[in-house]
This record gives C-alpha cells, sequence and structure tokens, in this order.
C-alpha cells in the first residue's frame, strides 16, 4: 500500500469513526428529547388530573356552602315566623287583657255592687216598697 491509499483508508476510518461519533451524540440527544417528551407528558397528565381535582374539590365546596346557606336561611325563616307568631300571640293577649278586667278590679266591683244592693234594700226596708 502506498501513502496515498494509506491517507485515504486513514482519512475515511477517520470520517467514519466522527460519523459515529456523531450518530450517537444524536442518539443521545434523541433519547434526551424523548425521555423530555415523556416527562412533559406526565407533568401535563398531573397538572391536568389537579386541575380537574382542584374544580371538583371548588365546585363540592360551592354546592356545600350553597346548601349550608340554603339551611340557615331556612332555620331563619322559621324562627321569624316563630317570632312573629309569638308576637302575635303577645299581642292578641294583650288586647284581651284590656279588653278584661283584673280580678281585683272584679272584686272591687262585686263589693261595690253588694254595697249598693244592700243600700238599696235598706232603704226599702226604711220606707217600705212602693207600688
Amino acid at each position: 500500500m502506498d501513502d496515498t491509499q494509506l491517507l485515504v483508508a486513514l482519512t475515511g476510518l477517520a470520517w467514519s469513526g466522527l460519523l459515529a461519533l456523531a450518530r450517537r451524540a444524536v442518539a443521545g440527544l434523541e433519547e434526551k428529547i424523548d425521555k423530555n417528551a415523556e416527562k412533559v407528558t406526565r407533568l401535563q397528565a398531573q397538572t391536568a388530573s389537579l386541575i380537574g381535582d382542584t374544580k371538583y374539590r371548588i365546585e363540592r365546596n360551592f354546592h356545600d356552602l350553597v346548601e349550608e346557606s340554603r339551611l340557615d336561611i331556612k332555620a331563619l325563616s322559621e324562627r321569624l315566623e316563630k317570632v312573629t307568631g309569638d308576637r302575635r300571640i303577645d299581642k292578641k293577649l294583650e288586647d284581651f287583657q284590656k279588653e278584661t278586667v283584673s280580678q281585683s278590679e272584679f272584686r272591687l266591683f262585686i263589693a261595690n255592687l253588694n254595697a249598693k244592693v244592700e243600700s238599696i234594700y235598706e232603704m226599702i226596708m226604711k220606707n217600705g216598697a212602693k207600688s
């Protein structure tokens, strides 16, 4: 083999080695790109899952708050109706008490009536009955 052939063979060998290194580097980069793509896909799936879970929790909490508010409003409404009813009863009782007399007033009335009846009876006994 002469020098030229040796030089061509060494140059070919060098280029083959360089191409093999380049292919290995490209394969390594492709592998890293694939791994990063898998990581991105996993992160997107996790993010979507977290967003879905968070959305569900927010909706659930919102519905729970709405339901609690409805129950609170219903309870307040019932208490308001009860208080209003109690006030109506108190007002009716107060009006009834205004229309009626107390026991002591009634006793005083009876005592006065008895005194008048006795007075009339005494007058009749004194003066006699007139026809």
